[in-house]
């Protein structure tokens, strides 16, 4: 089954609106695609230009009603959103969500304190490689504690401080087995993101090494394209499937009602 549930419309960062999301998802024969666009309350920061207003979830919702309609029944359309982790806004972000008929929700990190993971190289240049250890382990850490927080259907890029190709040189055994056994106990998806491999680390979220260790755990991980655009629904997922294989991934989730069957 192909479906493709980490996506973004131009209700967050996205290029084009859901009408075209839709279309792209008709084109490329997918039986579920979600829409997921970015929703981020940091503490003290009231809009971040990349994610939808925090008052814009009814927008959303009939948004995604219009959606629904467009794809009639050759889509799937489930309701996603990928939520901001932090854990200063943890539980108010908690009862937002009770209050709307979401399918799935990620649990996205994009910042490890007030750094900005992913927001551009520049962020890195100037940092020392002990700067570089202490985002990484920090990472980790915010993971485990999304995990326990028990709001997600899945992870997004576990290991998206390597996307300009800044790697950490300290031993990640511990904070990374934490967040692993924490999703493990949960019973949260990991995603395979594709959009890793464009990315000027070119590698794949995760990396190899963790996807053995999410194996041993009996995680399970299924393909996700991240797409900002109809034509990245499904973009390197032959090659997505064919690494998963490798490690003998083979469930692909369907997320209806914050629950999931595979």
């Amino acid at each position: 089954m192909i479906t493709s549930y980490h996506t973004h419309s131009s209700l967050s960062d996205g290029t084009t609106d859901l009408a075209a999301m839709v279309a792209g998802a008709k084109h490329l024969g997918l039986v579920e695609f979600g829409i997921s666009d970015h929703y981020v309350m940091l503490p003290g920061e009231p809009y971040i230009d990349w994610s939808m207003p925090l008052d814009a979830l009814p927008m959303y919702f009939e948004g995604i009603k219009e959606a629904r309609a467009l794809a009639g029944n050759e889509v799937n359309v489930r309701a996603g959103l990928e939520a901001e982790f932090n854990a200063d806004t943890a539980d108010e972000l908690r009862g937002i969500l009770e209050q709307y008929p979401f399918d799935y929700v990620i649990g996205g990190i994009h910042y490890v304190g007030d750094f900005p993971v992913d927001k551009s190289a520049d962020c890195w240049e100037g940092l020392t490689q002990a700067d570089i250890n202490d985002i990484a382990v920090g990472y980790w850490q915010a993971l485990e504690r999304m995990a326990k927080s028990r709001m997600f259907s899945f992870a997004a890029h576990i290991d998206l401080y390597k996307i300009y190709g800044h790697r950490p040189d300290c031993d990640l055994s511990g904070p990374m087995s934490a967040a692993l056994d924490a999703i493990a106990e949960t019973e949260m998806f990991v995603e395979l993101n594709t959009a890793g491999w464009f990315k000027p680390v070119g590698e794949a979220y995760p990396s190899p090494h963790i996807l053995a260790e999410c194996k041993k755990r009996g995680i399970e991980v299924f393909p996700s394209g991240d797409s900002h655009t109809p034509e990245n629904l499904t973009r390197a997922y032959d090659r997505a499937r064919t690494l998963l294989d490798s490690f003998g991934f083979s469930k692909t989730p369907v997320f209806e009602g914050r629950k999931s069957r595979v």
